[in-house]
């Protein structure tokens, strides 16, 4: 038995309570059209080689049972057979944009890990490598950019980054069949992955996330709603959040065992699962990992800072939303104003378009968003409604929230963000 399973006190719950998830989630979807979005981080692994498991107390489970199944019909005979916990994944996609795929040349890149993955479990699954050779026509500049924005209605860049990558993975198992995708997401933010959680107390990192449960919000599910598609997240399961709340920071954060200098995240879910084949990878985020990140200095790369300052004068004397990034952001925001803005009948604008610090609960004299009458906006979140961002003027999802899912604001309140006390809740 692998010794730092033995010496964490919360592995075994998390370890069972992630079994319990995959068969109850994967128990009755279709092997054959289901595919794991395999990124080949810790996340991901966990789940496509605990499902192997999984896989094998279902078919332990089902001896001595033939026959009351049999009984209840040969369809769901069949389905049960044909189930990922009867047979396992089949198929994995995962989305690289690079010509380094090595991990000698670039360590960050998800192709590398998610390889071993699929040796490991060959010939099981089928990998479905979607490699993009130009990404900036064929992500940020076309139809799957549009898609995304689309769908999730945001002009963020960091949210975009990735959600290019998941929907362009999306429409490919659209296009091939495939009706439910697996994913690893939340996993980092329940057990800590992150490395801003990591730098917290003890007390600082149970409170967020214990206030992160419950608000989540992936881009893979409204994408692959949109494309008919079934998303599974079974870190989400209750069984997997009940575990991940009795941890505190020690559990959830531990020395690397080949360099104790570096301190990873997740611990008690790589001390779960010592199958895992990233067990040891460290964290890098969804873009970083299928190397969308680079594209947003491609976009800065020689920009025309005169024309980039006119251009968001422009956006900000027009629509009233004050665009805080760089080229990159521009480009999103032209993309969501052909989509969603519609001119009315002109009206007289809003002169005042700044703030004064005494107004705003000590926020600094700066440009905040303002109301346009003669402008309608065809989005499902409203503009200057009980709650807006002070950016972009868009409805904040909840009062405890302080990053803006449409333009990528942070703070995007007045007043910056609170700090959690060192005490107990």
């Amino acid at each position: 038995m692998d010794s730092l399973f033995l010496g964490s006190r919360f592995a075994p719950a998390v370890r069972e309570g992630m079994l319990k998830a995959l068969r109850e989630s994967l128990s009755t979807v279709d092997a054959d059209t289901c595919a794991i979005l395999l990124s080949g981080g810790l996340d991901t692994s966990v789940v496509a080689d605990a499902v192997q498991e999984a896989r094998v107390e279902r078919v332990e489970g089902r001896k001595g049972v033939e026959g009351v199944e049999k009984a209840e019909g040969d369809s769901k005979q069949e389905m049960l057979q044909n189930s990922v916990t009867s047979q396992g994944f089949k198929h994995a996609i995962t989305v690289c944009v690079s010509t380094a795929t090595s991990q000698t040349d670039a360590p960050w890149i998800d192709l590398p890990y998610a390889e071993a993955i699929v040796r490991k479990h060959a010939p099981t699954i089928k990998h479905h490598v979607l490699a993009v050779e130009n990404p900036m026509d064929d992500l940020m500049k076309g139809d799957i950019l549009e898609f995304c924005i689309r769908t999730l209605q945001s002009f963020d860049p960091m949210d975009l980054r990735g959600g290019v990558a998941v929907a362009h993975a999306i429409k490919y198992a659209q296009a091939n069949g495939f009706k439910t995708i697996v994913t690893g997401d939340a996993a980092d933010e329940l057990f800590a992955g992150y490395s801003f959680l990591i730098s917290l107390s003890d007390v600082k990192m149970r409170k967020w996330i214990k206030r992160y449960v419950g608000n989540y919000s992936f881009s893979a599910v409204p994408l692959g709603e949109a494309c008919g598609i079934k998303v599974i997240q079974p870190f989400i399961h209750p069984a997997v959040i009940e575990a991940a709340l009795k941890c505190n920071k020690s559990d959830l954060v531990g020395p690397d065992p080949t360099d104790p200098s570096l301190q990873h995240g997740k611990y008690v879910l790589r001390a779960a699962f010592p199958e895992a084949t990233s067990r040891w990878r460290k964290k890098v985020p969804l873009e970083t990992g299928c190397n969308t990140t680079p594209l947003g200095a491609e976009f800065e790369a020689g920009a025309d800072l005169e024309w980039l300052k006119a251009q968001k004068a422009e956006v900000y004397s027009t629509y009233g939303i004050d665009l805080w990034g760089g080229m990159e952001h521009l480009h999103y925001f032209r993309v969501f104003e052909k989509i969603f803005a519609e001119r009315l009948e002109a009206k007289s604008v809003v002169e005042t378009t700044t703030l004064k610090a005494d107004d705003s609960n000590d926020a600094p004299a700066e440009q905040f968003a303002f109301p346009t009458p003669n402008v309608s906006w065809k989005t499902k979140s409203p503009r200057f409604g009980s709650d807006p961002c002070i950016k972009c003027g868009f409805q904040l999802d909840r009062k405890e929230q302080y990053f803006c899912r449409t333009c990528g604001a942070w703070p995007a309140r007045h007043g910056g963000v609170p700090q959690d006390t060192e005490e107990e809740d």
